[in-house]
């Protein structure tokens, strides 16, 4: 009962005291302000981590991000070659006009073949030609023989031969009967470096098979 009767003791006199009451009613306002401010600081982490992953998402992908998933790197997507133009074609006989002049002194007749590249577009070579004459018999193939003259002893070189411009090769043939004889022709076969086809040529004369020299395509036009 005693301890009933301090109780009631101290609260009448808090009652009666103002400053008492003003006190605790103080000590309440402090902990109702504590209680909000740490409200607003949780909101405030919780806005922060937002604004962080919404930051990486637009940084990876430009679009939503959960929380606790890494987005997957863009593809990287290498840029298309660029394509080349095609080089220039093999000097073919559908592209170039054949012709030759020649010369003989004591039994040798020297010839300049020329191939005029009328297809309208450059083209190269590199090599010696193929040769065959129209006989009494027909065709007669022409076992070459790859210099052996001055000038067509040279080292073959790739050439490149512009439209309207023209390659050259050089051939010696023996007109003097030997072992074979001399085939009289009237029309010979030109077949340029690294082709089948020939071009054919009207052009006579009489030559031993087996005495032609010949020597390699150029596009320096040599001397008669």
């Amino acid at each position: 009962m005693s301890e009933l009767r301090d109780l009631m003791e101290r609260t009448a006199r808090q009652v009666e005291d103002p400053d008492a009451f003003e006190q605790l009613r103080h000590r309440r306002s402090v902990r109702e302000r504590h209680r909000r401010v740490g409200t607003a600081a949780l909101a405030l982490v919780i806005a922060a981590g937002g604004i962080g992953v919404a930051a990486l998402a637009l940084r990876h992908q430009g679009g939503p991000v959960t929380p606790g998933h890494t987005p997957s790197p863009s593809p990287i997507h290498s840029p298309s070659p660029s394509t080349s133009p095609p080089g220039p074609t093999l000097c073919s006989s559908a592209g170039m006009q054949v012709s030759v002049d020649s010369r003989g002194a004591a039994g040798t007749i020297k010839s300049v073949w020329r191939a005029k590249n009328v297809s309208g577009s450059p083209c190269t070579s590199f090599g010696y030609p193929g040769m065959a004459i129209h006989g009494p018999s027909g065709w007669v193939n022409l076992q070459l023989h790859h210099g052996g003259f001055a000038d067509i002893n040279g080292t073959p070189q790739h050439i490149l031969v512009r439209p309207g411009k023209s390659l050259y090769f050089v051939s010696y043939w023996s007109d003097v009967t030997t072992t074979t004889g001399c085939t009289q022709f009237d029309q010979a076969r030109v077949t340029l470096p690294g082709n089948r086809a020939p071009n054919v040529i009207t052009t006579s004369g009489c030559l031993n098979p087996d005495s032609v020299d010949v020597g390699p395509v150029t596009t320096t036009a040599p001397s008669l």
